[in-house]
C-alpha cells in the first residue's frame, strides 16, 4: 500500500467525521511526503504540508507510533496472527481512549476548543501562559536560516547559516513566533 493511497483514505475519514479535511499536515522530511503524488493529492485537498527542519524530530509523533508498535505487536502475539491491518483499528481506539499522563486527557477528549486549551496547558505547563515576543522582523525581510551542527562540529570551520535567502511572507505572533 502507497503513502498516497493510505494518506487518501485517512483524510476521506477525516472529512466524514468532521466535515472537512484538515488545513495543515506536519511530517518529517522523508521522502514519503515530499514526492508529486502526495504533493498533487494535498494541493488538490487545499492542504499544506510542513516539516520540521531541525535534527530534533518530532517527538511527540514519534512516541505515539512506538506506543501504537509495541500494542499492535502484543495483540499479534496474543492472537498468534501477522494480519496487523485487521487488528489496527482496535489497537487505535483503545490508544485513543487512554488517558495520557502528558496531557490528562486521553486523545478522544481533546476535540473541542476548551479540552484542546487544557490539554495544551497540560503539556507545556508554564509556556502556555506566557505572552507573544515582540516580531523581530517584518513581512518582506529577507533572512538565512541557522544550519544544524553536529555534536563535534568546530565553530570556527563550519558555516553558520545556509546559503539560501527566504523573504518573510508572513508573521505570526506566537510562542514561540513563527515567520
Amino acid at each position: 500500500m502507497s503513502v498516497e493511497f493510505a494518506l487518501r483514505k485517512v483524510l476521506n475519514q477525516i472529512k466524514s467525521r468532521y466535515g472537512d479535511y484538515p488545513k495543515f499536515l506536519f511530517s518529517d522530511k522523508g521522502t514519503e511526503f515530499y514526492n508529486f503524488k502526495v504533493n498533487d493529492l494535498l494541493n488538490k485537498k487545499n492542504i499544506r504540508l510542513y516539516s520540521v527542519h531541525s535534527i530534533n524530530k518530532s517527538a511527540i509523533t514519534e512516541r505515539c507510533i512506538q506506543t501504537l508498535r509495541r500494542r499492535l505487536v502484543k495483540i499479534q502475539y496474543q492472537q498468534d496472527t501477522k494480519d496487523f491491518l485487521k487488528l489496527f483499528p482496535t489497537v487505535v481506539s483503545k490508544y485513543n481512549s487512554t488517558v495520557h499522563s502528558s496531557t490528562k486527557l486521553a486523545p478522544r477528549e481533546i476535540l473541542n476548543t476548551d479540552t484542546q486549551v487544557t490539554a495544551f496547558q497540560n503539556l507545556y505547563g508554564k509556556l502556555a501562559l506566557k505572552k507573544p515576543k515582540k516580531l523581530y522582523f517584518k513581512k518582506g525581510d529577507f533572512v538565512k536560516i541557522a544550519k544544524y551542527r553536529l555534536l563535534f562540529d568546530k565553530a570556527s570551520s563550519s558555516q553558520t547559516y545556509t546559503n539560501e535567502t527566504f523573504k518573510i511572507s508572513k508573521c505570526v505572533q506566537a510562542v514561540p513566533v513563527n515567520y
